[in-house]
């Protein structure tokens, strides 16, 4: 779903929500700071690995996106891991070689979660090292599950953080 994304203009975040009321949570938490969403890609309905990947690499692929939010904002009654295993190969694949410092802000919470977020920092531990491609990777659990204002702070500081860097190296 275009969401008004336009390719050129700042500001638009590769937007992946975990369900209805979550979605409605993440588009507040990206509202709330005056960044806007690029798409609109829902996982939900406890999908397998492969098609969390799929619709993943889709929404990070995106051209000119400042940044990606994974937003599980409700405790979600699916297993979890299956997100946290599809998240960990896309980013692996895509950070390094076509979107490097990427900002990438990671909300997970509901069944499974303490293993999910394990298999999530374990799997991009090497990534988040501070001049690593996932440098900007943030992975948070039902702490934040109904901050939104936290959330859309996080992303707003990295993406600006992100968009320096671009426009200092001239791309």
């Amino acid at each position: 779903m275009n969401m008004g994304y336009d390719e050129v203009s700042p500001g638009y975040i590769g937007y992946h929500p975990i369900g209805g009321g979550s979605a409605m949570m993440g588009l507040d938490a990206l509202n709330q700071v005056g960044l806007k969403p690029a798409n609109y890609a829902d996982t939900s309905g406890n999908p397998v690995a492969s098609k969390i990947y799929r619709v993943a690499k889709s929404v990070l692929t995106q051209p000119n996106i400042d940044g990606y939010l994974l937003g599980g904002f409700m405790m979600a009654n699916q297993e979890q891991w299956h997100h946290a295993h599809a998240i960990v190969k896309v980013l692996r694949e895509v950070l390094p070689t076509q979107k490097p410092g990427l900002p990438c802000v990671l909300l997970l919470c509901g069944n499974r979660e303490d293993e999910s977020l394990e298999i999530l920092r374990t799997g991009l531990a090497d990534l988040m090292t501070p001049e690593g491609p996932g440098r900007r990777i943030e992975i948070y659990g039902k702490e934040h599950v109904t901050d939104t204002k936290f959330i859309g702070e996080r992303l707003l500081y990295l993406s600006k953080e992100y968009r320096a860097e671009k426009e200092a190296l001239g791309k």
